[in-house]
């Protein structure tokens, strides 16, 4: 009979079960849930920088910022920015208590201020040695442009005011799931039923889908619950 794991010090980390099953998060995102849960012990933050999570995990650098928009993103994390150090980051057991979270900062907080890692926001600051994620390393053009492409049955001619739209919701943030998801759900709508949506329309009605859906609000970087 082999000998039941226990926890000595400080070798092990807590993962929720939710975490391990989620299919929101890939198998290196859990890990880098783990690593971060291990470095916060019994504390309820922690600060790893991007070099020193790279290093410790043995994952590229791009592995890292994915897997840190994929916790982000589904609602296990924030990373709260500070000033010439690296980033104060907060995990959390499931979703609800980070939205009850998010809505500590919409009231005012002032101790939660300037929450990074949603890949809608930009800054100046050096994110790779900060260890933000900017909204350029999560997804090109053409990842949007393959998920449009996914949403119609029709060729798409990319050189003019399509493949603008692609490239500006690229830059601005948006991600697959969301081209994929708004359009699903503007084709639902009485209006765009029978007639064709373009990824330029699509780019003008995002923003308040977006607002709409509880998301990220661009404008303030203010996630709602």
């Amino acid at each position: 009979m082999t000998e039941t794991i226990k926890r000595h010090g400080f070798d092990f980390a807590q993962v929720p079960f939710s975490v391990i099953i989620s299919k929101s998060l890939s198998s290196n995102a859990v890990r880098v849930y783990a690593y971060l849960s291990f470095r916060q012990g019994g504390k309820s933050t922690s600060w790893p920088g991007l070099e020193k999570i790279t290093s410790e995990t043995n994952l590229s650098t791009g592995t890292v910022k994915r897997a840190l928009a994929e916790l982000h993103n589904a609602d296990y994390m924030r990373r709260q920015r500070r000033k010439r150090s690296s980033s104060i980051t907060h995990l959390f057991a499931n979703p609800l208590l980070c939205k009850q979270f998010d809505s500590r900062r919409i009231t005012g907080d002032p101790s939660l201020s300037r929450i990074t890692g949603d890949p809608t926001e930009r800054d100046t600051v050096n994110d790779s040695k900060e260890g933000i994620i900017p909204s350029s390393a999560l997804f090109s053009t053409r990842d949007i442009q393959k998920a449009y492409e996914g949403c119609v049955s029709y060729k798409i001619d990319w050189v003019r005011g399509e493949g603008h739209a692609a490239k500006w919701l690229a830059e601005n943030g948006y991600t697959p799931k969301d081209i994929i998801a708004c359009y699903t759900d503007l084709k639902a709508q009485k209006f765009w039923s029978d007639k064709p949506l373009s990824l330029s329309s699509l780019k003008k009605q995002i923003g308040e889908w977006k607002t709409k859906k509880g998301r990220v609000i661009k404008l303030t970087n203010v996630v709602t619950a």
